[in-house]
């Protein structure tokens, strides 16, 4: 069972087109499309039998914005991120964030509460620091034993450190430092008394979003303290969306014509494909690519040096 606070921290990165509003732009929520290379492990010999870690790594996880909306009024994004597994198996998961004035704000359930923290104060300067706004008391019967629970947030501030260069898969960029910490008192009838620290580090670049992000959570289990790595992300490789206001003159890198529906297309990683209008068609796909119909596409994504790159395919 993956406790919430690590969980709230890290989500930023599954996680985080300027149609909306100026914070989605600063934020890279509306500039580009992502793809991300997430480890999980664990950093610790004790393990309480109720609370397993999965060892894994997700060598692709693409991460867009899917649709735009207002919610009471704010400027709103769904955010899709399609994750590709070790072991072949597949996640799909959506999250919602909202602006309110300068800030970025990511709804999150604490076990059955429908909630939302601070999770970006814009412009971002050396210095700042504010709190996430997830801190109090929360009670209900979250085990389902029929005794009511009680979790206790506080120390939930995001500090701006510093500012300069850091290097990704994706190339290199000049970054802010960004430093999350939380703690949670777990009071639940079904387990030992939980006190656990969350502490994240990210990199941030205005427009491109998180390019770097590792989360530490330390947990204290009925006297017990174990050190758990919860998750590590490497940007692999960005799109600009804006781009993907398509026709059939874009500026390509190149041209594929064919008779078939089959397509491979040499030293393409990862990419999504759309049609000439910028309907997004099919999401994560590699060298090989079925087209579902004769007509004009564009696959759009990162080859293998993670550069991004663009083909117009003709299906005649």
């Amino acid at each position: 069972m993956r406790r919430f606070i690590g969980s709230c921290i890290a989500i930023l990165v599954l996680a985080l087109p300027l149609s909306a509003g100026a914070v989605g732009d600063y934020t890279g929520l509306t500039t580009v499309e992502k793809w991300i290379y997430e480890e999980v492990t664990k950093d610790s010999s004790f393990n309480y039998p109720q609370w397993t870690v999965t060892y894994d790594s997700v060598p692709y996880d693409s991460v867009a914005i899917s649709s735009f909306f207002t919610l009471d009024g704010k400027e709103a994004y769904e955010r899709y991120s399609y994750k590709y597994h070790a072991d072949g198996s597949t996640t799909e998961t959506k999250d919602t964030l909202y602006e309110t004035g300068n800030e970025m704000w990511l709804k999150f359930w604490i076990y059955t509460v429908d909630t939302a923290f601070r999770a970006y104060l814009t412009p971002l300067n050396v210095g700042d620091f504010w709190a996430m706004e997830i801190g109090g008391m929360y009670t209900g019967d979250y085990d389902n034993d029929g005794t009511e629970d009680t979790i206790i947030v506080s120390h939930d501030t995001t500090y701006v450190l510093s500012y300069g260069s850091f290097t990704v898969p994706a190339g290199t960029y000049d970054a802010f430092e960004l430093y999350r910490v939380g703690r949670v008192e777990l009071r639940m009838s079904s387990q030992p008394p939980t006190i656990e620290w969350a502490f994240d580090h990210e990199r941030f670049v205005p427009e491109v979003g998180i390019i770097y992000d590792s989360t530490v959570v330390v947990d204290s289990v009925g006297g017990f303290e174990t050190h758990w790595r919860f998750v590590t992300n490497k940007l692999l490789g960005v799109v600009n969306v804006h781009e993907n206001s398509l026709h059939q003159n874009v500026v390509v890198d190149k041209v594929v014509i064919t008779d078939v529906s089959e397509v491979n297309i040499e030293n393409v990683l990862m990419g999504n494909l759309y049609g000439v209008d910028g309907t997004l068609i099919d999401r994560n796909i590699t060298e090989h690519v079925t087209l579902p119909r004769k007509g004009i596409y564009i696959l759009k994504g990162i080859d293998k040096d993670h550069k991004s790159v663009s083909v117009k395919i003709i299906y005649r």
